[in-house]
């Protein structure tokens, strides 16, 4: 894991530096899930390839929030 890596070789300004950016980074990820869901929820959909294409967003925007929430986690984790 390269954020452990990271984290047992950085000062503690870094770390800190590091969560904010984080913090951030998940926070804006957040709302694009939220708006992916939402519109995968609203779209009427006129095809197979219409869905699989909303679902496909909506999942990586998923898959990206939880990889930023486990960073989080591992980070906080290290700062204690």
């Amino acid at each position: 894991m390269k954020i452990e890596e990271y984290c047992q070789q950085a000062t503690q300004q870094e770390l800190i530096d590091l969560f904010a950016d984080l913090s951030k980074a998940l926070l804006k990820q957040r709302s694009k899930v939220l708006k992916s869901s939402q519109r995968e929820l609203t779209t009427k959909v006129g095809s197979k390839k219409q869905m699989d294409t909303l679902y496909a967003n909506s999942f990586n925007d998923i898959r990206v929030y939880n990889t930023l929430l486990a960073d989080l986690k591992i980070l906080v984790k290290y700062m204690i």
